[in-house]
C-alpha cells in the first residue's frame, strides 16, 4: 500500500514542481530577482500553458526514470514490449477507443467542460514539447503509477478493490469533472487490460492512442458546434451505442483469455 501512496505523492510532487518552475521562469523573464519572489507573488501570476507543459515534460520524464529505476512499479515495466503483441490484442484497443468516444458523446450535453482546462490544452497544441507530454510522456507515467503500481500492489486484496481504487485515484488526480469522469471509467478499462496481460503492453498503447486522438481532435477541429446544435438525445444515444459496442468487444476479448503466458504477474 505504501508503494502506491509514494508513487501518487511523487506524481503530485512533479506537478507541483512543474507549476512552481513555470511561475519562477515567468517572473524571472520580467527582470525580477529570484530572491525577491514570494508565495503571494507566485500565486498572483497565471501560468503560461506552453511553458508549464514544457516544464511538466521535464519533471514527468524524471518521474518515469525514477519509477523505472526503483521498486515502485513492476520490475522493468517497459521491457515487456520486447515480447511483442499478439495481433488479436488490437481489438481491445479498438474497444477502448469506442468506449472513449462513447463517453465523450454521452457527456457532451451535460456541459461539464472546464474553460480553464480547455484553454490550457488549446494553448499547448502548437508546442512540440507539450504534444510529447500529452501523447507520450503523460500516458507512460500514468500507466506506470496507476496500473503497474497501484493495480499490481492492490491485486492481492482482490481484483475489484484493485480496479476501483486505481480508477478512483486516476480520476481524482485529473482535478476536474471534465477529465475526471471519463478518467474513472477509462481507468476501469485500463485496469482490466493490465490484469488481463500482467504488464503494460496493452493498457499503455490504448492510453497513448486515446490521447493521440484527443490531441488530433483538439488540433484540427476544436469546435463542436455541430454537436451543440443537435438535440441532446442524439449524442447521448450515439454515445451509449458506442459504449455498448465497446463494452461487448472488450468483454469478448477478456473472456477469450491470454494467448501467451504473461511475463509479469499483476
Amino acid at each position: 500500500m505504501w508503494t502506491a501512496i509514494i508513487a501518487l505523492l511523487l506524481l503530485l510532487l512533479s506537478q507541483g514542481l512543474s507549476l512552481i518552475a513555470t511561475l519562477v521562469i515567468m517572473l524571472m523573464r520580467t527582470g525580477r530577482e529570484l530572491s525577491s519572489l514570494s508565495p503571494s507573488a507566485l500565486l498572483q501570476n497565471e501560468p503560461d500553458a506552453s511553458l508549464f507543459g514544457t516544464c511538466n515534460l521535464f519533471f514527468t520524464l524524471l518521474l518515469i526514470w525514477l519509477l523505472c529505476s526503483t521498486r515502485l512499479t513492476a520490475p522493468r515495466p517497459l521491457r515487456a514490449f520486447a515480447q511483442g503483441m499478439p495481433a488479436r490484442w488490437v481489438w481491445s484497443i479498438v474497444a477502448f477507443m469506442l468506449l472513449s468516444f462513447g463517453l465523450s458523446l454521452t457527456l457532451h450535453p451535460f456541459a461539464i467542460e472546464d474553460e480553464v482546462v480547455t484553454r490550457t490544452f488549446l494553448s499547448m497544441k502548437d508546442n512540440v514539447w507539450c504534444v510529447l507530454l500529452i501523447v507520450l510522456a503523460g500516458p507512460v507515467s500514468e500507466e506506470l503509477i496507476f496500473r503497474a503500481c497501484i493495480v499490481r500492489v492492490l491485486r492481492p486484496s482482490g481484483r475489484f478493490i484493485a480496479i476501483l481504487c486505481s480508477a478512483l485515484a486516476f480520476a481524482v488526480v485529473h482535478g476536474n469533472l471534465m477529465q475526471g469522469i471519463p478518467a474513472f471509467f477509462m481507468g476501469i478499462a485500463l485496469a482490466l487490460l493490465y490484469l488481463h496481460t500482467g504488464d503494460v503492453r496493452l493498457c499503455l498503447p490504448a492510453h497513448v492512442c486515446n490521447n493521440l486522438v484527443g490531441y488530433l481532435q483538439m488540433r484540427f477541429c476544436p469546435d463542436s458546434e455541430w454537436l451543440d446544435a443537435s438535440p441532446a438525445w442524439l449524442p447521448v444515444s450515439a454515445g451509449m451505442a458506442l459504449i455498448v459496442a465497446g463494452s461487448a468487444l472488450l468483454c469478448v476479448f477478456l473472456l477469450r483469455g491470454n494467448s501467451e503466458p504473461s511475463s509479469q504477474s499483476p
